[in-house]
């Protein structure tokens, strides 16, 4: 128990090499343990070491199909590792066993972005808005997508403004940042650039005060200059996916 839970303090904390010293021998000692596979999985993962890792991920899978924390697992790795077409796969599968995990909604977000899949992305989060309209992240991000979207087909800035306003309704106490910036996005959709230069100015000025990400900041710098330059948001703009 004392090596696992010491393991699993290196894992946490990115030092993989000595976590995967650690756990090799439990592991030899109890070559058919779910757990072991997993934790050694993770540190093979982190370690860049992708194919030892997905092959012990789909080992703990052959003996436990249902297992959604080893799936979840499998998806990152194969993501990682550059194999994102298998990744978009599993996750939608576990999407279909729970519709509002917020965690595989942003992941899934994430690759079929990244894979300019933006009508795929844009049926998937219009579904997670539908089928969680308490899931006040997922509401954003599909707001997001409406205003932001690269091909006027799959933009519609009349729906994004009345989704995230109806988010904004949802939210306790003040909006935070990230919901300004879809609101700033969508105003500018809609051509309303006044209005979407105040709002952004409040989402640039929580995130100063809050001291977040120095990324997070120069995004949102970015979009109010455009707002400013009457330029909507294009996310991913032109050419980068």
């Amino acid at each position: 128990i004392q090596v696992i839970s010491t393991a699993s303090g290196y894992l946490a904390r990115g030092e993989y090499a000595t976590a995967l010293r650690m756990l090799e021998p439990l592991r030899k000692r109890n070559p058919d343990s779910l757990y072991a596979m997993d934790l050694v999985s993770q540190a093979l993962v982190g370690l860049g070491r992708y194919d030892e890792g997905i092959a012990l991920l789909r080992r703990i899978l052959e003996r436990d199909p249902a297992d959604a924390h080893a799936t979840y697992s499998l998806a990152s790795a194969l993501g990682s590792a550059g194999r994102g077409a298998e990744a978009v796969e599993i996750l939608r599968g576990l999407l279909d066993r729970n519709p509002c995990d917020e965690r595989v909604h942003l992941d899934l977000h994430g690759l079929l972005l990244a894979q300019g899949r933006h009508a795929e992305l844009r049926q998937m989060l219009a579904q997670g808005a539908e089928r969680c309209p308490d899931e006040v992240m997922i509401q954003n991000n599909y707001a997001w997508a409406l205003a932001t979207l690269p091909e006027d087909d799959l933009r519609d800035g009349a729906r994004a403004l009345a989704v995230i306003r109806a988010t904004l309704d949802r939210v306790d106490g003040e909006p935070g940042p990230v919901y300004l910036d879809t609101l700033s996005a969508a105003l500018a959709e809609q051509g309303d650039f006044s209005q979407a230069i105040e709002v952004a100015s409040r989402a640039l000025e929580a995130l100063e005060q809050e001291n977040d990400a120095d990324e997070t900041i120069a995004a949102v710098r970015e979009h109010l200059a455009a707002y400013r330059a009457g330029r909507p948001i294009r996310d991913p703009a032109p050419g980068t996916t």
